[in-house]
């Protein structure tokens, strides 16, 4: 059985640094919340290359398959059926809203709705935005930006 490094956060940069460093940065990767080790799981080519607290990525996508959603529902167990996928960001710094902190709080639930949603109001869907900012803390945190 192969080891999944696990990234701490620390300094931003670095986190970043160490997950590029476990994946092909000119692919995407997919990105769900892990909640057994409570992180992010990153997956690419089909394997989970890292798990992290903290993310960054840019050219982001936000996908829900409809049927795990469904087993959620009906079954009352949790499945790994929401990810975002995007490319991972070489660093915070280039992100548009690094110094202004004009971001959207980005969520998900299925038993709320088919889709992410920004600022807690399933009305408000979500399906792509230019950057994404990921942290787990007490409760996860996704916080997008839809460009300049």
């Amino acid at each position: 059985m192969r080891k999944i490094p696990f990234i701490k956060s620390d300094p931003v940069t670095d986190t970043l640094k160490e997950v590029r460093s476990h994946i092909d940065v000119s692919k995407a990767v997919y990105v769900y919340r892990n909640l057994h080790k409570r992180c992010f799981s990153v997956k690419q080519g089909g394997l989970v290359r890292c798990h992290t607290e903290y993310m960054c990525m840019k050219d982001v996508k936000f996908v829900v398959s409809e049927s795990g959603r469904q087993r959620v529902i009906t079954e009352k167990v949790k499945n790994v059926h929401a990810f975002v996928k995007g490319m991972v960001a070489e660093t915070t710094k280039d992100q548009p809203f690094y110094e202004d902190r004009s971001y959207n709080h980005c969520s998900y639930n299925p038993y709320r709705g088919p889709s992410f949603f920004i600022n807690d109001d399933p009305k408000q869907e979500i399906d792509e935005t230019e950057w994404l900012d990921m942290a787990v803390g007490e409760s996860p945190e996704l916080l997008s930006h839809p460009g300049s």
